[in-house]
């Protein structure tokens, strides 16, 4: 099964998105891992777990520990993670 990398329209300009919807939770970590390293210098990107929390959980692990940050897409989808190389605040 191929990993869903696409580009999204946000605003002005695209953003690529992995799209973890039908992929394991066991495959997540290599392919989140992959996808950030790949784009890492075309922040920010997005990440779509859906609603699984597992989910969430494994993809913010995976953001913080290679030293990126997050923030949800909107207040109210959780779902919806946007990469970035520095804090919201900091921006």
């Amino acid at each position: 099964m191929g990993v869903d990398m696409k580009r999204r329209k946000r605003g002005r300009r695209s953003i690529k998105t992995l799209d973890l919807h039908n992929h394991t939770h066991a495959e997540a970590p290599r392919l989140i891992f992959n996808f950030i390293m790949e784009n890492a210098d075309e922040m920010p990107i997005e990440i779509i777990t859906g609603k699984s929390e597992l989910m969430r959980e494994i993809a913010t692990r995976i953001i913080l520990q290679n030293d990126f940050w997050y923030h949800y897409h909107m207040q109210t989808n959780y779902g919806c993670l946007i990469v970035t190389e520095y804090k919201w605040k900091d921006l």
